[in-house]
């Protein structure tokens, strides 16, 4: 403790590694009714610009770790339970694509549930806002599907890093998460000028449940005077996490801490040492604990349910259980660090840390600071126990407290045979538990899930229920998006009445359904009956059908180009006219069909006037009958000649007088 850094440093911390027998794989202690798992959650290798491994040669003989044993170097030498990757993703120290399929390739690898460690695919964003004002760094922590993050490009990645407004940032991380699986985006070294603080108006306590309080950079809790334990260098008073709690001033948020090294050189999880290769960061940072019920199963899910429930503290090395939580008058537990809860009722509450026992000789002070930035000492009541009691009267809204245990670092790491260099404050470690808020009304979180209705919760009854939550074919709205069973047999994703399990053949196009209409748009089957509908049904032709054109597809006679024919049908070649037509305009109704013998001539149709012209003028298959003969009283070829009727006259006359004598 309490060194610096020298020219032997790494050679020394080569050495220490060789030497030392690993720790146990599996660093997970059982205590109490939880389980508590440690990890890293934030560091590089070589696949970072400002960072080296030396498999990828550029480590300069510095003797930094290896890329391709990263995980293991965190879990059999750092004795850890996970540990993410999180290497540079945009401006001058951004990996390729190549180097971050790599990346995911060694997550994949090293992922190991069975043996109790856990991988996780991370990655660090630098933020500038649209008009370039620096609005800090945070590291994505990916959840879901691990292969579905390969070939992803670095652009994509990278998309919120800059050119944006607040909000388009903050909606920018939700498209990554709705795109790929749940994830979160975790600011680190917040209250540090340099590299750039974090703007703690412009947060998400969803995406970002927790924050990293101590890092390499050193200890963002507070103000130097406030807490003068390894501060950032020019700590900026607004991005520290007091003032991200504080409601006034201050930001009033809601956000669990964690803690990492943000190490360069490969050596995950290593805090006992400083980093070979940023030699700017100046002590050996700090990891994450988090707490699960002793009967949680260990996965990546149960990780990231802790980290969204902000059931986390942060330790500056020593891997020991500590839970902050919070008693009734009765003794009763009313909630453990992270938690959101009721004011109780007035009368006297108790604020209690629980260690272990055999940890007592190392702990130099316990702390609880408060929503007023009040620093009380809880009390040793033996047994690892330290207890703060008060009957608090109706206390505000947003009222909260956390904890800070101090410990004896030299004696701890003596007793544990390891020399500690880690360039902090002579011979103290640290420990900081999350928060626990007490809240009125949508402010708590009733269910214990995490989330409480006014931060997204739709089902505050339900800890299954709450926005992240994996949608399920149940009818419930699980993810508290707004929609029922999305993804699922049972969801309406389009939002058309039907879900896949009522027939819906696609379920992402409002406009195909088992109600809908077959339309001529382009999509084959918009009523899902399995059929290229509208069909082809009256024979007429090879994929004539309403969609090509055919205004009658129950009868074969009626298709486009069909003859127009004289068989009562009015448009046998759909073309929207009634042919054969009336075309010459000599009258309604006559038409070919309508014995109009020329419907090329207006004065030709039936019951026109018969004129001398040699055309058949009124269509009754004769022609220029009943027009005299010229210069004759006779009428022309068509009529009765007048000496035919003179022949008939004498014939009658002569049968009459034969019928008289």
């Amino acid at each position: 403790m309490g060194g610096s850094r020298t020219t032997h440093a790494a050679l020394t911390f080569l050495l220490l590694t060789v030497a030392l027998p690993p720790p146990p794989s599996h660093a997970a202690e059982t205590f109490g009714d939880h389980t508590y798992y440690f990890g890293e959650l934030h560091a590089h290798t070589g696949m970072s610009g400002d960072g080296a491994s030396t498999d990828l040669g550029n480590c300069d003989d510095l003797g930094c770790g290896d890329f391709a044993t990263f995980f293991e170097t965190a879990q059999n030498l750092a004795g850890l339970d996970f540990a993410a990757i999180t290497d540079h993703i945009n401006e001058q120290f951004s990996m390729n694509d190549a180097d971050w399929d790599a990346v995911v390739a060694l997550v994949n690898d090293g992922h190991d549930p069975g043996g109790g460690f856990l991988t996780v695919l991370g990655a660090e964003l630098v933020i500038h806002r649209d008009d370039d004002m620096a609005m800090g760094h945070k590291q994505y922590l990916f959840f879901g599907d691990q292969d579905d993050y390969l070939q992803i490009p670095m652009d994509e990645l990278a998309a919120p890093g800059t050119g944006l407004d607040c909000d388009g940032l903050l909606r920018a991380f939700w498209e990554l998460n709705d795109a790929y699986g749940p994830m979160l985006a975790i600011p680190h070294h917040p209250a540090s000028m340099l590299p750039m603080p974090t703007r703690w108006w412009c947060h998400d306590e969803l995406i970002s449940p927790v924050a990293e309080i101590y890092s390499s950079h050193g200890n963002s809790r507070a103000n130097p005077v406030a807490d003068p334990y390894d501060p950032v260098s020019q700590t900026v008073e607004d991005s520290t996490i007091q003032s991200a709690l504080l409601p006034d001033p201050g930001n009033g948020l809601h956000l669990g801490l964690i803690g990492g090294t943000d190490f360069h050189d490969s050596f995950p999880g290593m805090t006992c040492h400083l980093d070979l290769i940023r030699d700017d960061q100046l002590y050996g940072g700090s990891l994450t604990g988090v707490i699960l019920d002793a009967a949680t199963p260990w996965s990546r899910d149960s990780l990231l349910a802790a980290l969204k429930a902000r059931h986390t503290y942060a330790t500056s090395g020593p891997l020991v259980p500590a839970l902050l939580s919070l008693h009734d008058g009765g003794g009763s537990q009313l909630a453990i660090n992270g938690d959101i809860i009721h004011i109780p009722a007035n009368g006297p509450i108790t604020f209690r840390l629980t260690l272990p026992p055999d940890l007592m000789p190392y702990v130099h002070e316990a702390m609880l600071h408060t929503y007023d930035g009040e620093t009380l000492e809880l009390l040793d009541v033996g047994g690892g126990l330290y207890e703060l009691s008060w009957a608090l009267e109706s206390p505000p809204a947003g009222w909260f407290a956390y904890a800070s245990v101090t410990l004896d670092g030299d004696n701890w790491w003596s007793d544990q045979g390891i020399p500690c260099d880690d360039g902090g404050a002579a011979g103290a470690e640290k420990l900081w538990t999350s928060p626990i808020w007490l809240e009125e009304g949508t402010e708590v979180d009733d269910d214990g899930d995490g989330y409480a209705e006014a931060h997204g919760d739709c089902d505050d009854t339900a800890d299954t229920v709450h926005p992240g939550a994996e949608e399920l074919p149940n009818h419930v709205d699980d993810d508290c998006d707004g929609e029922v069973d999305e993804g699922t047999e049972f969801g309406d994703g389009d939002q058309d009445g039907y879900s896949p399990a009522d027939g819906d053949c696609n379920d992402e196009d409002a406009s195909v359904s088992p109600g809908a209409e077959e339309q001529c748009d382009g999509i084959e089957d918009n009523n899902c009956d399995g059929q290229p509908d509208p069909l082809e049904l009256d024979g007429d032709g090879d994929d004539v059908s309403p969609c090509e054109g055919d205004c009658d597809d129950t009868d074969p006679m009626t298709y486009p180009y069909a003859p127009e024919i004289c068989d009562g049908i009015p448009d046998n070649d759909c073309d929207g006219l009634d042919d054969p037509r009336d075309t010459d305009g000599d009258g309604d109704g006559y038409a070919p069909c309508n014995d109009d013998c020329d419907d090329g001539d207006a004065a030709i149709h039936p019951g026109a006037d018969e004129a001398d012209n040699g055309i058949d003028d009124n269509c009754d298959g004769q022609v220029d009958e009943g027009i005299p003969e010229p210069g004759c009283e006779c009428a022309k070829a068509g009529g009765d000649p007048p000496h035919t009727r003179l022949l008939l006259i004498a014939a009658a006359a002569s049968l009459w007088l034969r019928r008289r004598r």
